[in-house]
């Protein structure tokens, strides 16, 4: 079988693929991708996308009707063809058909043949399913078939009590549907500090959506009305439906790692090599390195240059990531406990909203915000809150963490008055003084 030669293949065309191999075609490289799904992947279809379309109008009191006539726009119903038209109008040759390793540099797809100098994998994760009792007998949904779904279930046992869960909860209510949420460890929202994952707790139950933590779903059973979930703890739950947010998994089955002498759970470096081959390359969301859409993009632009002989610049250390809850929930770095894990002298500031005038004037919920700093060297480690706009507000931690700030250094950052961010300053100060 004869081979096309290309400079570049991509395997999958979700948000890092697509960047990706954009910017290569746009530099005058002969690029292949291939995707068998939607060009773009889930963000701009069935998840990022749809969920806050979703959350804006459960949270501001549109219908469910009108909910969904603006959801349906956001995503284009769905039609991916804008994102196929922009990347051949860049100059990618698109294959919607799955592709595969079948040699070091060559890809086969639908019975063809592609040779590369390199080749990036970029196929994205999937749901992983706990292993419960019962669960192949009743009908049950991940997120994305939730976040385009023509009506919401009247009541919907959650698994998971990250950034899916709650926010597919947050929904549910907005929309008078129940929730229930069930999360197996201690802390809701998963990578924050136990104070904003207290608080956040408290702003689900507020908005009438049941939390359970430390607790997992056992067994399931089918139901007149639905299924019916035994808990760990011995309660049981009845709902209309089940959603499972428990985690993802990186693709790496299916792709012919195994063709290179590769197992199906390789190491990816910051150079984005696959086990140390410079041919192979992984980004996005299958390397787990940075699972969000910005991550993806980041490390899109990064291989990018890597891959052009420009200089890429050093890896991002830290990206902020958020539940976009009623209020938001962010964080970025290290947690206190996390820190403490790694074996640092760790101290901790913290501030709520109702410190700040912003609180007043804008008759706030209150809110909670930790910064995390190194007691021997004064760095700043990591932030977590919740409260109004705190997903906007951790951007400027991301840029003192870019800039290898102290807390020292933060706390003498001036923020205009009266604004939100102005909340991270008695935390930093809180943070700085217990240093001394």
């Amino acid at each position: 079988m004869t081979s096309q030669i290309v400079d570049v293949a991509v395997i999958g065309l979700g948000s890092a693929g697509e960047a990706l191999a954009t910017a290569l075609a746009e530099q005058g490289l002969h690029v292949v991708g291939f995707e068998p799904d939607r060009v773009g992947g889930e963000c701009p279809f069935t998840a990022c996308m749809p969920s806050k379309s979703l959350l804006h109008d459960a949270t501001s009191g549109s219908s469910w009707d009108d909910a969904r006539r603006h959801r349906d726009e956001v995503i284009a119903h769905l039609d991916d063809g804008s994102h196929a038209d922009a990347l051949q109008e860049a100059g990618v040759t698109l294959i919607r058909s799955r592709a595969g390793l079948v040699d070091e540099g060559v890809v086969e797809s639908d019975g063809r043949r592609w040779r590369a100098r390199h080749v990036v994998l970029a196929t994205g994760s999937a749901p992983v399913v706990p292993p419960i009792d019962g669960l192949d007998d009743i009908p049950w949904m991940t997120s994305d078939e939730l976040m385009v779904a023509d009506e919401l279930p009247e009541s919907l046992l959650v698994l998971g009590g990250g950034a899916i869960g709650c926010e597919a909860a947050t929904i549910m209510a907005g929309f008078d549907r129940h929730a229930t949420v069930v999360e197996a460890g201690a802390l809701l929202g998963g990578g924050v500090d136990a104070a904003v994952a207290d608080r956040l707790a408290v702003q689900l139950r507020d908005a009438g959506i049941e939390v359970c933590t430390d607790a997992e779903v056992t067994a399931v059973s089918e139901t007149a009305g639905g299924l019916r979930a035994t808990l760990s703890t011995g309660a049981t739950i009845e709902a209309a439906a089940m959603l499972v947010a428990t985690g993802q998994a990186p693709r790496w089955s299916g792709l012919g790692l195994e063709h290179v002498g590769i197992d199906d759970d390789p190491a990816v470096d910051d150079k984005y090599r696959v086990e140390g081959r410079d041919w192979l390359r992984a980004i996005g969301d299958v390397n787990g390195r940075s699972p969000w859409t910005h991550g993806a993009n980041h490390e899109a632009r990064r291989l990018a240059r890597l891959l052009t002989d420009a200089p890429p610049g050093p890896p991002t250390e830290h990206m902020a990531h958020c539940v976009f809850t009623a209020p938001p929930v962010a964080a970025i770095g290290l947690t206190a406990e996390a820190a403490d894990d790694e074996g640092l002298d760790v101290v901790v500031g913290t501030a709520r909203y109702s410190d700040v005038a912003r609180y007043a004037t804008d008759d706030l919920e209150d809110g909670v915000v930790v910064v995390v700093a190194d007691r021997t060297t004064g760095a700043l480690l990591g932030c977590s809150g919740t409260g109004a706009r705190f997903d906007d507000v951790i951007g400027i931690v991301a840029a003192l963490l870019h800039c290898g700030c102290t807390v020292q250094d933060a706390a003498e950052l001036v923020l205009p008055f009266p604004t939100i961010g102005q909340v991270l300053t008695p935390a930093f100060r809180d943070a700085a003084d217990a240093i001394g």
